[in-house]
Order: C-alpha cells, then structure tokens, then sequence
C-alpha cells in the first residue's frame, strides 16, 4: 500500500451500519488509509455526483490533491446504475494506473 494513487472503497451504507449494526460509521478518527489515499475514498452510499462535489472543494487545500489530480482520478471512476434503495449506485468501476 504504497502506491501514491491508492484508492480505498467502503462498501457498507452509512445507515445501516449505525442502525443495525450499531457501528460508529463513518469513523472519525484520522486513520493512515484515509491519509494515504488523499481522499480517494468510494462509499458505497454516496453517488458519483457527491463525490464529485466534495472533491470540487476539497481540491487544493493543505493536504488535499490538487484539482489536476482529482480530475485525474475522477475520470477514471464509473458508475453504474442508480441503486433503488436510497442514494449511490449499485456499482462503481475504477480504472487503476498500471505501472
């Protein structure tokens, strides 16, 4: 895990995490993964517009990737059909970089 475009996917809805399972979703607490993706984290509750929009004002701040390289990973990001039970979709592909 040392590639400088890692990417990291949660694949578990937020709700029923916290309502079910009674889990502490997301986690808050500033872990190395989430640092050494910059970001670049898929939720599987989350739609690609969301991701979209949050990476549009995260871009360029103190320890945030830059606009270029946000447009870099987002265009590699593909998002299937919508899901029918709330926000995201039922999948989402990823084109990884190979070195």
């Amino acid at each position: 895990m040392t590639s400088p475009e890692l990417v990291a996917m949660i694949p578990v809805k937020e709700e029923f995490a916290r309502n079910t399972k009674h889990w502490n979703m997301p986690f808050l607490c500033p872990r190395p993964s989430s640092r050494k993706t910059n970001g670049r984290v898929f939720r599987a509750d989350k739609s690609l517009e969301l991701l979209k929009a949050d990476a549009a004002k995260r871009a360029g701040k103190p320890g945030e990737l830059s606009q270029r390289d946000w447009g870099k990973f987002l265009s590699r990001v593909i998002a299937g059909s919508p899901s029918k039970y709330g926000e995201g979709q039922l999948s989402v592909g990823y084109y990884a970089a190979l070195s």
